[in-house]
């Protein structure tokens, strides 16, 4: 976590470390920002941390190597680089109801 409260990005300062897991790629927030979600492109998972108190809630599998994120409503859309796929899961029910095959880069 950051500080960017100063105008002169020089005097940013990093207020606390937040464990994720393996090769932590893209992050979205939740509509009301409390939650951050942070794709792990080593293991699949994302890293779901409560940014109230700023620890990690937990850890869930959505697809190997996944890589940008997005949140709309209760939906997490995740890119996937191997294979190249977009992933739409739903947060409340912690399943994947659609995804969609793309090119290679």
């Amino acid at each position: 976590v950051i500080d960017i409260s100063a105008p002169d990005p020089s005097l940013w300062k990093v207020v606390e470390q937040l464990q994720t897991s393996s090769v932590p790629r893209g992050m979205a927030f939740s509509a009301d920002g409390r939650v951050l979600y942070v794709a792990n492109m080593g293991n699949g998972n994302i890293s779901q941390v409560d940014m109230t108190w700023q620890v990690l809630e937990e850890n869930f599998f959505i697809g190997y190597t996944p890589r940008h994120l997005l949140t709309q409503d209760h939906y997490l859309f995740a890119s996937l680089s191997s294979p190249e796929k977009i992933i739409k899961y739903n947060l409340e029910s912690r399943t994947r109801v659609a995804e969609i095959k793309t090119e290679d880069d």
